[in-house]
């Protein structure tokens, strides 16, 4: 499906970064998961992975939004998703209101629907690697 000319991957990208920044800049009361268990003695790692983690999330938003290293950003991000899942969210039933892990569960879907096949027609990766190298192209 093309709109406007844009395909399906610049919409998801523009979609997926803005949840990302997004979600970043709820109230605190809005919040749950992660942000408010880091750091936390039950998360293997919390203290040096709370900043790691914010950081990816907030610049990684970002990057795809214009399609800058969509590839390897939001398969990092589609990772962090993973162990967000998995240490956090997973006892906490499905729904996010509860703290559960419907909105992660949906983040990393979107996360790894953009690392597969890469960013979009109007990415930035297009028009910095397109025709280089094939290591560098294939980040587009």
């Amino acid at each position: 499906m093309v709109v406007a000319g844009l395909d399906e991957r610049d919409i998801a990208a523009a979609v997926m970064g803005g949840m990302w920044t997004i979600i970043l800049r709820l109230p605190e009361a809005e919040r749950t998961g992660t942000d408010r268990k880091l750091p936390s003695p039950q998360i293997l790692w919390s203290t040096a992975a709370a900043p790691v983690v914010a950081t990816l999330e907030l610049v990684g938003g970002i990057a795809l939004i214009i399609g800058l290293l969509a590839r390897p950003i939001a398969a990092l991000l589609t990772l962090d998703m993973i162990a967000e899942l998995a240490q956090v969210h997973a006892g906490s039933g499905v729904f996010a209101a509860t703290g559960g892990f419907e909105l992660v569960l949906l983040l990393g879907a979107a996360a790894l629907a953009i690392a597969l096949p890469g960013a979009g027609r109007f990415a930035a990766d297009r028009v910095l690697f397109a025709g280089r190298s094939p290591v560098l192209s294939s980040l587009a």
